[in-house]
């Protein structure tokens, strides 16, 4: 980014116009020549160098004819009343209207009045300007009305000045970036609320199911078949504790309760992923990051931890530390704890 008003260009009026006109031509960054026009060259208009560059850029640079125009008036306060500034004026003026640039020749026109208020228009001239009915009507008055000093400004009649055009564009271009940053938000915020419609569909589903042995809790499951995984672990757990007791009564109906009554769910996996996840610490990667988040995991900032919330509940929280630490405690404490706490195959 290049600032303006920390170029050196000196009082050498020509070779400030070159350093900014080289700015511009280079396209390393708009708005070079108007900043010039505006900033620089307003400031010097007592003479005749100055003129000369405002009357070159109102002909060839569209965007300083605002400035440029005001500049022009300005050299007439500055020395008098001109004949030949009056001259070179209604050329370009004659020469615009040929071509129907409309904004051009009222903006001219508005000099010539502020020079010379007695400046009498000729009727070719508003002929050939195409401007709607509205706007020729606000031109009569203005130049009925002599142009005086409180005379609104066609900018904001018209057109609004490049500058300000520019202005907007930047605006546009940081809206732009916060509004990428939102749509990543609300991307995330998608995966973690499709995570949740998949849980309270099975457990509708599963309301619908034929009944069990036991009877469902009505407390929603993170996912399907939580509760009878649950129930199948306990018992294969049991089953386990039997150890040799083959002939007993127990052994016989906990192992074909636990032979006709399989694990249904799918998230054993999920907990060996996020074991793997931070076997090596707490420290996410942007791909584990959004891994965790479709898993159903709401993560936040929160000073020097992050937050992660299991399916929005607040029951289910784990803080995780941002700072990567020398040793894999931290992650390993992390996954026992996240672990712990949700897993129903423990």
């Amino acid at each position: 980014y290049i600032n303006y008003d920390k170029i050196n260009h000196g009082t050498d009026l020509e070779n400030s116009f070159g350093i900014f006109g080289q700015i511009e031509k280079s396209k390393i960054q708009n708005g070079a020549l108007l900043y010039f026009c505006r900033n620089i060259l307003s400031k010097s208009m007592n003479s005749s160098i100055a003129l000369s560059l405002s009357l070159s850029m109102l002909k060839n640079m569209p965007k300083a004819l605002i400035s440029s125009c005001k500049n022009i008036a300005r050299y007439n306060s500055n020395t008098g009343k001109n004949q030949e500034v009056l001259n070179l004026l209604h050329q370009i003026l004659d020469n615009f209207s040929k071509k129907n640039f409309d904004l051009e020749c009222i903006w001219i026109l508005y000099t010539l009045l502020k020079i010379d208020s007695t400046y009498e228009i000729a009727d070719r001239v508003l002929e050939k300007l195409t401007l709607d009915t509205q706007v020729v009507q606000e031109v009569t008055r203005i130049v009925n009305a002599q142009v005086d000093k409180t005379a609104p400004s066609w900018s904001t009649l018209v057109i609004a000045e490049q500058s300000e055009l520019l202005e907007v564009a930047e605006g546009l271009d940081e809206r732009a970036k916060r509004d990428a940053m939102r749509i990543d938000e609300l991307g995330q915020e998608n995966v973690r609320l499709k995570a949740r419609i998949e849980y309270l569909e099975a457990a509708i589903a599963e309301r619908n199911s034929e009944q069990r042995l036991i009877t469902k809790s009505d407390i929603p499951e993170f996912f399907d078949g939580e509760q009878n995984d649950l129930i199948v672990t306990i018992l294969n757990k049991e089953l386990k504790n039997c150890g040799d007791s083959t002939k007993t009564r127990k052994y016989e109906l906990l192992s074909s309760i636990v032979s006709l009554n399989p694990y249904i769910g799918n998230k054993q996996k999920m907990f060996e992923r996020i074991k793997e996840i931070f076997s090596d610490g707490e420290t996410m990667t942007a791909p584990e990051r959004s891994e965790i988040e479709k898993m159903g995991f709401e993560i936040s900032g929160d000073g020097k931890h992050y937050k992660l919330k299991f399916m929005g509940s607040d029951k289910y929280c784990y803080l995780l530390s941002k700072t990567p630490s020398d040793t894999n405690r931290g992650g390993k404490n992390a996954m026992t704890r996240i672990i712990d706490g949700l897993s129903v195959y423990k």
